[in-house]
């Protein structure tokens, strides 16, 4: 799926959504082409677990990875960021 940010400099931003075959599938709950996706609308959903995604940027998009910052266990928390935006140019 692919989307066109509302900042143009941003430009079109994709999400790959990838469900493990054995076990998983992909909803992507009735979107279809020319729908608009405000921030925090759900587009679609993973089931029975086993999946990932990806969001696919243009070259113009510097991301910081700095701001995952792992616990003391050495893991990422569910739900905190990974990266921001570090520059569009």
């Amino acid at each position: 799926m692919s989307m066109e940010a509302a900042n143009p400099k941003l430009g079109t931003v994709a999400i790959l959504m990838i469900g493990m075959a054995e076990v998983s599938s992909v909803d992507f709950m009735g979107r279809k082409k020319g729908d608009m996706i405000a921030q925090g609308d759900q587009i679609g959903m993973f089931h029975f677990g086993g999946s990932t995604h990806c969001l696919i940027f243009g070259p113009n998009v510097n991301l910081d990875f700095s701001v995952s910052k792992p616990n003391a266990g050495g893991y990422v928390e569910v739900h905190s960021p990974l990266t921001n935006i570090a520059a569009i140019v």
